[in-house]
């Protein structure tokens, strides 16, 4: 008997599996109380991302030995680390009532009154389809907000990144379902012309009244939230650390003028004149539209801010000078932080 010549999805095994048909899926938790602002709860929130590396490593050593033998014959195992980070554009998609921007916000920043950690989240990741030998469906727990980056450029759309930190992963134990329709639906992403950015200089710095440096100035601007989290062993029979905890908080950034600005680049040579700062930098997103599926905003102020002297090179192209910039908000456990404070109540000039 002749054979039969199979179509080619018969040998098309293991078939290509797509990431888009995966997801990445903030559980459904709660914020703690800290810095001022009262705990808050959200359901799961599906992160839209362009990218996420979430993963756990652990590197394999082979030390050199006196043995005998020119081969290597011993081998040790390192700690399991949970970490990775995601990217996405900002959106105004509202998802149980908080934008995604804002929950992650609050989770890099929040820290608890009592002993200044940070409060822990669950990821759900689906790299692919499941099923059969690919089960990609996995679960981060005991998260935390390592970083938290918001940056914009002309003619971009706001981007941001969070680095994550986690304790364990653990493979689940049932396919993730994907959000439904009605928790996923379209949304406009947030561009260059909703972002907003203001400079509000220090008073006794200008030699006269309030200098308010508006986003007309500003080409680019990115503000970076380091918590600088480590993690912490014990003999706990584990290779996975016992917990992961924040330290000293750093806030600082930088942004590129359209030229030079002379009121700003005065006040950064002029630093070792002054021993304190009040200067403020305000930034977020807020729609022209203020309709019903159109009302989701973000916006916070920085206090007490040092900037640097700026950087200018010459050449054939537009003339620009780059900022760097520091934040000192000196939130600690008997005062209210500003970074939590000032959310969503700070008003822009334009």
């Amino acid at each position: 008997m002749a054979t039969v010549e199979q179509p080619h999805d018969y040998y098309n095994l293991p078939p290509a599996y797509l990431g888009f048909c995966g997801f990445l899926r903030l559980q459904a938790g709660t914020v703690l109380a800290g810095g001022g602002v009262d705990a808050y709860s959200h359901r799961n929130m599906t992160v839209r991302a362009t990218s996420a590396d979430m993963n756990t490593t652990q590197e394999v050593t082979k030390p050199d030995i006196i043995d005998s033998r020119f081969d290597k014959t011993v081998y040790q195992l390192g700690p399991k680390l949970v970490e990775g980070s995601i990217s996405f554009p900002a959106v105004y998609d509202i998802q149980g009532g908080v934008n995604i921007v804002e929950a992650l916000y609050c989770y890099a920043v929040t820290r608890k009154a009592i002993d200044g950690l940070i409060s822990p989240f669950a990821l759900d990741v689906k790299y692919a389809v499941s099923g059969g030998q690919n089960d990609g469906s996995f679960v981060y727990m005991g998260c935390i907000a390592n970083t938290f980056k918001f940056a914009v450029t002309n003619e971009d759309v706001v981007n941001i990144n969070v680095d994550i930190i986690g304790l364990v992963r653990e493979q689940s134990t049932e396919e993730l379902a994907p959000p439904s329709a009605a928790e996923l639906t379209n949304t406009r992403i947030v561009t260059w012309n909703d972002a907003r950015v203001e400079l509000v200089l220090d008073e006794s710095r200008t030699g006269g009244g309030l200098i308010t440096i508006g986003g007309e100035y500003v080409r680019s601007f990115e503000c970076n939230i380091n918590n600088a989290a480590e993690r912490f062993y014990t003999l706990n029979k584990q290779l996975f650390p016992q917990a992961v905890a924040p330290t000293k908080r750093d806030v600082d950034g930088s942004l590129e003028l359209l030229g030079r600005h002379r009121d700003l680049a005065d006040i950064a040579w002029t630093n070792e004149n002054f021993c304190s700062e009040s200067s403020q930098i305000k930034f977020g997103f807020v729609p022209k539209s203020t309709t019903a599926d159109c009302n989701s905003t973000f916006g916070v102020t920085l206090p007490n801010c040092i900037f640097e002297i700026e950087e200018m090179s010459l050449g054939v192209g537009l003339f620009v000078t780059t900022v760097n910039w520091h934040s000192l908000p000196a939130a600690g456990n008997t005062t209210d932080d500003p970074l939590l404070e000032s959310l969503n109540s700070t008003v822009f000039n334009y």
